[in-house]
């Protein structure tokens, strides 16, 4: 989480600087490359392994490339604090999914949990005025993140779907390759309708601190959690 955290900070910092959807891009790609020299002396032995499991290794590359490329794009309309607080909602909506698709029963203590969750959550959107409700006049940057904290609990409660054969290092390259692929027209698109990425020092260094951060060190604390304590757990 302290890994993750660090993801709302420097977004938010840079946010007026970096295209969001450039910034995410480079990072997954930066991410890749950091795990490139592990995975490239057994990618001959895992390339049969990648192509009968690519279908779940896309499904998870789709939702966690996608979920932070959402966080980068509602960083421009939202806070940090924000961000981390609505971000607190995700062991929440990881509790819900588990109960809805994996038949995980919830004790009533939960179940009070997710209810002041999402009361603290729908105040927050709210910002303490009702009108806003009546308005619809919601801040589009909140909408976005907590949408992506959904992207993120369907990552969680899937991750234990990736085939034991896989060593956390060798799935990870796979996810990150995978969820670019979706993610590059649209940076394409970003580049030539918004801004393109502007490359400097400055700029290198935010995409190598988050590739290293949030796209390695974090995701493969995560995932390897999940895999041994539950998502339900690991969420917290």
């Amino acid at each position: 989480m302290l890994c993750y955290a660090s993801n709302h900070v420097i977004g938010r910092a840079v946010h007026a600087d970096l295209p969001p959807l450039g910034l995410s891009f480079w990072r997954w790609v930066c991410g890749a490359l950091i795990l490139l020299p592990l995975v490239a002396p057994r990618l001959g032995r895992l390339w049969p392994l990648y192509r009968e499991h690519w279908r779940i290794l896309a499904l998870l590359g789709l939702l966690i490339v996608g979920s932070t490329t959402l966080v980068l794009l509602g960083l421009n309309f939202t806070t940090a604090t924000n961000t981390s607080l609505i971000n607190a909602t995700q062991p929440t909506i990881t509790a819900l999914l588990c109960w809805l698709f994996l038949a995980e029963r919830l004790r009533p203590l939960q179940w009070g949990g997710i209810g002041i969750a999402f009361v603290g959550i729908t105040l927050m959107l709210l910002h303490g005025d009702w009108r806003v409700l009546v308005a619809l006049d919601f801040n589009p940057g909140d909408l976005v993140v907590l949408l992506a904290m959904f992207g993120f609990a369907a990552y969680g409660i899937n991750i234990r779907r990736i085939p034991a054969e896989f060593h956390v290092t060798e799935s990870l390259f796979a996810i990150i390759l995978l969820g670019l692929l979706p993610l590059l027209p649209l940076y394409i698109a970003e580049s030539a309708v918004y801004r393109p990425m502007a490359f400097s020092v400055e700029s290198v260094i935010v995409v190598v601190v988050l590739a290293l951060l949030v796209s390695v060190l974090g995701m493969l604390m995560w995932t390897r959690g999940n895999q041994l304590i539950g998502p339900n757990r690991a969420a917290i």
